[in-house]
């Protein structure tokens, strides 16, 4: 880069280019899409060889301390050859960055999966992909047969499949949503299901074909996971695109996304099998947990 400094200053960098190692660090940012952080301490950084050309980032979270990330992070030029390895960065959460309407495709499952996390304690893992046109998807280790994911719940909407997988007890399920009117949406989720969409709405402000897509979407991971139909299906708490919804001492975490370029949204719910915190989300007002 030119004109970092003063026409007073040389130009030239001793010790690596610092406007690529700010670039390759707010690549990060990515990976906690719901919050601001900032980079605060690096224990060490090894310059392997010159930067030129085509180059690369790959940060791996190698654990969590309250609101405090550490990674390690590679700058990789266009062959792979590790150019500069930084281990023990941390980042931390500045501030909350709720996102509101649906999210970019690539953001959705660090979304889910920290959200969830945070929530219940579980370490999960989501994916997303799309599918080939004859419907099938990439053979993945450590999927089954049928296409489900060993310990794990799969769902298919259009050409992209979700699948969640953990230890714990998981499922999920994506639609998309779809324009209809009050009348239909309460034929197809029933009395109950469909005030607590109205509710979601009111509570959220987003349309009711969304609300009632969240809606909708927790409905199928609920029998997905084996509860009764007459589990009651609860309002838990919000915060931006982000709804939390409970059922049977489970919590169903919810999020819209754009899963391509077509104006289209897709409604994503993933359950886990523990229950989340009560202070965790902003409530909405009346809303029993």
């Amino acid at each position: 880069m030119e004109d970092w400094y003063s026409g007073y200053l040389p130009p030239t960098f001793l010790l690596g280019d610092a406007g690529l190692r700010d670039a390759a660090i707010h690549a990060i940012q990515a990976c906690i899409p719901h919050a601001t952080v900032l980079p605060v301490a690096v224990d060490k950084i090894e310059l392997r060889a010159p930067i030129e050309g085509a180059r690369y980032a790959a940060a791996r979270e190698l654990r969590r301390e309250g609101n405090r990330h550490i990674y390690e992070l590679k700058i990789l030029g266009g062959d792979g050859k590790v150019l500069e390895l930084w281990t023990g960065l941390v980042l931390q959460e500045a501030a909350s960055a709720p996102i509101h309407g649906p999210l970019p495709g690539l953001l959705l499952t660090p979304f889910l999966e920290r959200h969830v996390r945070e929530l219940t304690g579980l370490e999960i893992r989501v994916d997303i992909e799309q599918r080939a046109r004859n419907g099938h998807g990439r053979d993945r280790a450590g999927q089954r047969p049928d296409g489900r994911p060993e310990n794990g719940s799969a769902a298919y909407a259009g050409n992209f499949r979700l699948s969640v997988s953990s230890a714990a007890h998981v499922a999920c399920d994506l639609e998309t949503v779809q324009s209809r009117p009050p009348a239909t949406w309460r034929q197809l989720l029933g009395r109950e299901h469909f005030l607590l969409a109205e509710e979601i709405a009111a509570a959220t402000g987003e349309d009711l074909d969304a609300a009632s897509t969240r809606v909708w979407t927790a409905k199928e991971v609920v029998k997905k996971i084996g509860l009764a139909d007459t589990t009651p299906l609860l309002l838990a708490g919000h915060e931006g695109a982000f709804v939390l919804l409970s059922a049977g001492g489970t919590s169903i975490a919810t999020a819209p996304a754009q899963l391509d370029d077509r104006d289209i949204t897709w409604m994503a719910a993933v359950m886990a099998s523990a229950g989340a915190p009560a202070a965790a989300l902003p409530l909405a007002t009346g809303v029993a947990l």
